[in-house]
């Protein structure tokens, strides 16, 4: 019997997936992660926008690691290690959302739990609007970008085409060849809209 419940799912442990990724990267990650940690305490502080405190805590570091990994690399090549991180943390965090071990995989349930992640979760302060819901099709768009106002506040606004980046992955594979995820270019916040667009369309309807 699982120990987690589908109002209670499991969440992943960051720290260890981040340090499996720097490994690849760096001679010595774990130094560089405590280090980054240390020295965050002070870079949180001058953090002045009203978000979530949990939010802040993990957008804002990863944010922070960037700028540190800038200090040591090209900004190129921090961008593409941040990346990796950022997107193998969010993936497996988005898994525990969407309760991919805790309930049958559907799209009925891909949908309750994209509402329920959206209204619970670190980004509950996103503003989202559906458009369509219904057997075949959910489209949804969200207005206001939690991500998008921190990084843009912290300088590094490129970092939210990376979370951006995470959706495309959360929903492509979710169920793979059952349902599509489609947004097209240029209909994200990052990239310059007013909102950000998602499509999922049911196949098997």
């Amino acid at each position: 019997m699982l120990k987690t419940t589908i109002h209670k799912p499991a969440q992943p442990f960051i720290p260890a997936i981040l340090l499996g990724v720097l490994k690849g990267y760096l001679k010595h990650p774990l130094l560089f992660m405590i280090q980054t940690a240390v020295k965050f305490k002070s870079f949180q502080k001058k953090i002045t926008l009203d978000l979530p405190k949990e939010f802040i805590n993990t957008a804002a570091f990863s944010a922070f690691m960037y700028l540190e990994l800038q200090k040591r690399l090209s900004k190129n090549t921090a961008y593409e290690i941040i990346r990796v991180a950022l997107l193998t943390n969010a993936l497996a965090l988005q898994q525990a959302n969407f309760r991919t071990v805790e309930a049958e995989r559907t799209f009925e349930n891909l949908k309750k739990f994209q509402k329920r992640t959206n209204n619970e979760g670190i980004t509950r302060l996103n503003t989202m609007e559906i458009l369509e819901d219904n057997a075949s099709r959910y489209t949804f768009r969200i207005t206001r970008c939690l991500f998008h106002e921190l990084f843009s506040n912290l300088r590094v606004p490129e970092l939210t085409c990376i979370m951006c980046a995470v959706d495309n992955a959360i929903f492509s594979c979710y169920l793979p060849n059952e349902i599509v995820f489609r947004r097209e270019k240029g209909l994200t916040i990052c990239e310059g809209a007013d909102a950000c667009q998602f499509e999922i369309i049911n196949n098997r309807s």
